[in-house]
Parts: structure tokens; sequence; C-alpha cells
């Protein structure tokens, strides 16, 4: 595909079933496939592997975030082997999801597969989870264009907020990665899921919280906090790819809890930390987090 021209003609196949969440005026409506998707909702919600993944403040196909996603897209319809299991979810606004139709309507040509496909208005997402917003914004950087000034930064925190409640089980990627096995697999891991188990992230391969927690290490010479698996430490967590149990989160009086501004605060504090939540709350509730 050629990133530098942009495709004048939107579902030219009809090859993934749309619906637009949120109707609200800054938001493009369309009604491909409309009756499949009301069809397949019907069905037992087991059957679908739901994935979340964020896609704004795109304005042309040959922007650095478009071309991962044309990568994303490829690398995940190549070695799926069941699109029909298969659900998207794409938090978008209106420039960047007409980008998005284009992109995956060429990935499922070129793969010669169809797909459910749902959008949801990213303003309407962050009036959804403001209460989070507004609790652990301050443990980040106060800078306005900062990475962590975008009230989408915190999804990951508030996804039961948003998501159907007929969702269950789900799994939120960065598109900045690339597949190299078959996406239906990693679904498999929430049988490995113990039973207080919310999340599911893999370590930290790299150093990021070493240098993070430079403060809380200081103060505790024997930590093995932002240690790497080799040296027998606790490296952090890295939310590239994140699983869900949002039936667990919605319930969960414990985690709840710990998304109030005095709870964010208090463990902020404990860690002196200033970065991605769920590695402070993993270290202090074990059990709600699979580190895997």
């Amino acid at each position: 595909m050629d990133h530098g021209k942009k495709c004048c003609n939107y579902f030219p196949s009809s090859r993934f079933s749309q619906r637009n969440l949120y109707n609200d005026t800054d938001m493009v409506s369309s009604t491909v496939g409309l009756d499949l998707v009301l069809d397949v909702e019907h069905a037992q919600i087991a059957q679908f592997n739901d994935v979340w993944f964020i896609f704004t403040k795109v304005k042309s196909l040959n922007e650095p975030l478009a071309v991962k996603l044309h990568n994303f897209m490829h690398s995940l319809l190549h070695f799926c082997t069941s699109t029909q299991s298969l659900r998207l979810h794409i938090i978008s606004d209106v420039n960047s999801k007409f980008i998005a139709q284009t992109l995956l309507d060429d990935a499922l040509k070129v793969a010669n597969k169809s797909l459910s496909i749902e959008f949801y208005n990213s303003s309407e997402i962050s009036r959804k989870i403001q209460g989070i917003v507004d609790a652990m914004r301050p443990h980040f950087s106060s800078q306005p264009d900062s990475y962590y000034s975008d009230a989408l930064f915190f999804i990951s925190l508030g996804l039961h907020l948003v998501a159907p409640t007929t969702i269950n089980r789900a799994a939120m990627f960065d598109v900045d990665m690339e597949f190299r096995s078959d996406i239906v697999n990693l679904f498999q891991e929430f049988d490995r899921f113990g039973p207080q188990a919310l999340f599911g992230l893999a370590p930290e391969l790299t150093p990021v919280y070493r240098h993070i927690l430079y403060r809380y290490r200081n103060l505790h010479k024997d930590t093995l906090f932002g240690k790497s698996l080799i040296e027998g430490g606790y490296p952090g967590l890295n939310s590239g790819v994140i699983l869900f149990r949002l039936d667990r989160i919605r319930q969960s009086d414990v985690y709840n809890m710990l998304l109030q501004k005095n709870s964010s605060d208090f463990l902020a504090n404990k860690y002196n930390f200033k970065g991605q939540f769920k590695c402070p709350l993993e270290k202090n509730h074990t059990l709600l987090i699979l580190c895997a």
C-alpha cells in the first residue's frame, strides 16, 4: 500500500461490519453491515475475542501512527486463523476514523477476510473516565502538551466504565506493535488468571522503572522494585498489551476504591512514583494482576 496516497472509496468491498457507539455530531455515521452486527450480538459473548486500541490525532495516511496501524492490522490478519471470533473496538476522532477505515479496508482486502469493528467517540470516552483522570493526572507530567496530558492515556484504568457491559474479557493494544502469532492464542492466557486477578500484563524488559523509581530506591537500598527479572527483581509492567477481566473489575470494591484520589495519592507517595499506575497497584495488591 502506498501511504502517500489517500483512498477515495471507503468500504468498497463491505468487508467489515461497523457501528458507531456514540452518535455525536463530530462522528460520521455509517450503517454498513449494521444488521450483521446486531444479529451477532445476540450470540453468546464467549465466542468473541474483543480487542481495543486508540487511534486519534491522525490526519493523513503517511503519518507515523497510520503506518504503524497498517503494520498492526496486516500482521494481525496474517496470523489470525478465526476473524469470526474477533471484534475490534477503536477509540477515534472524526479525522482519524476516516484514516482507520481506509487502512482497515485495505488490510481486509489483502487478507481476504472479514471482521466486526465498532468505533467509539474519543471525546465521549474521555468524558466517561474524567473522574479517574482527575484522580490520576497529578501523579504525571503537568506539561499541557505531554503524553500524559491526554485523558485517553488513562483509558486502561477505566475501560470497564466505557466498554459495553456484555463484554467480560478484553485485550487492549498499542498500535506500534506487530504480531508474530495468532492473536486468539493470547486470549487463552485468561485461563491462567487466579480467582481475584483483574488484569494481565507482561513484565517490562527495559530499565524504565529503575529510573522512574529512583527516589524510592534511594530510600530503600535493598528493594527489588525496579530491578530486572534476571536480578530476581520486579521490573514493572509493560502496558503495550493488557488483558482485562471486565466483569471482575466492575464488581471489585478494592480496585474501584484504589481509583479514588486518596488511594492513588497514597500509592504514589509510598513509592515516590510518577508513571503507570498498575505497577504500584501490582506491587501493593499482587493478586489483582497476572504478570506473565
